[in-house]
């Protein structure tokens, strides 16, 4: 195993545990039974990867752990922000506001001019909406042009920035403009309003891994994984970058013109993604020799791959 598979299996080892402290001060209700297809996915890529590892298929293998790190992960972390949002720390929607004021932007005014234009509003959702299809696009992408560190970056900068998030929205919880502006949600920013509110009210609560949604406000994690995103496409093939970096930047004003966001929620993700970025790089250069090759955890290695043995047609020449 290189060490930085081991790095990430170790993050979300650590982030697992804590959700198991955290489930004996927090009335939980877990649903067990939403992880069984989950599991039975993860042991499919794990025996796949074990197949194609033995028999050469290094852009496969690579694919299918990079799957199986971010199944895992959002897995565990998904519960980790729903039990710290029961903390019940003071909202800090007040000062986001005030910013927002200061500089003479409205959530409200913004939000009604998109949806009076229904296909602005429309493709303004959309767009929103598909940056997780467009990082499924992203790692199958990277991992079959055979940009092994650049896929290790981005995954490494995604999982950082999401547990950085959960851990900023614990201590600084907020309503996010839908709330605090008198914005009318729709049917998709709903469930996050009502799980929100849910949680912070101290009274038992049925946690399902397949109804999970976002609670982070500060910073933006959209806007985060976004820039995450614009690295990862220019560090892959330069004839991308024009086209991605502009879906990647509609992508966070989006999270403006939804409603979703405050100004300054964009500034955090910023400042975030940078930090993730710059960490990303001196984890990755630890993780590799100066040769460029990756660093292995011996004992948790697998066996080395033998070459294919050669028929006796080709042994005779």
């Amino acid at each position: 195993m290189s060490f930085d598979q081991a790095i990430k299996w170790g993050f979300i080892g650590l982030i697992a545990a804590l959700d198991l402290v955290l489930l004996f001060f927090c009335k939980f209700e877990l649903q067990w039974g939403d992880l069984v297809k989950p599991a039975i996915l993860c042991a499919m890529l794990a025996v796949l990867s074990l197949y194609y590892h033995r028999n050469q298929g290094d852009s496969l293998v690579l694919c299918m752990i990079t799957l199986m790190h971010i199944g895992c992960y959002m897995t565990v972390t998904s519960l980790f922000i729903y039990l710290t949002t029961t903390f019940n720390f003071p909202l800090h929607d007040g000062w986001l506001r005030a910013f927002d004021s200061m500089v003479g932007y409205s959530p409200s005014a913004l939000v009604a001019w998109t949806r009076s234009h229904p296909i602005l509003d429309y493709w303004s959702t959309w767009i929103y909406l598909f940056i997780t299809t467009e990082s499924m696009f992203a790692i199958f992408a990277i991992a079959f042009s055979n940009h092994r560190r650049c896929l290790e970056k981005f995954v490494f900068q995604f999982m950082l920035g999401a547990f950085a998030c959960g851990i900023i929205a614990c201590v600084l919880p907020g309503n996010s403009p839908l709330h605090n502006h008198g914005i009318t949600p729709t049917d998709w920013q709903q469930p996050f309003l009502d799980h929100f509110r849910a949680l912070r009210t101290g009274e038992p609560f049925k946690f399902s891994w397949r109804q999970t949604e976002g609670l982070v406000t500060f910073p933006s994690f959209h806007t985060a994984w976004a820039v995450f995103l614009i690295v990862a496409w220019s560090a892959h093939t330069r004839w991308l970058f024009i086209p991605t970096t502009i879906l990647n930047v509609l992508i966070i004003i989006s999270t403006l013109t939804t409603g979703e966001h405050y100004l300054l929620d964009i500034a955090g993700g910023i400042a975030l993604a940078l930090f993730c970025i710059y960490t990303s790089h001196r984890v990755n250069a630890f993780a590799y020799t100066t040769e460029g090759d990756p660093r292995v955890v011996e004992w948790l290695s697998l066996p080395a791959r033998q070459p294919a043995k050669r028929s006796a047609l080709q042994q005779n020449g």
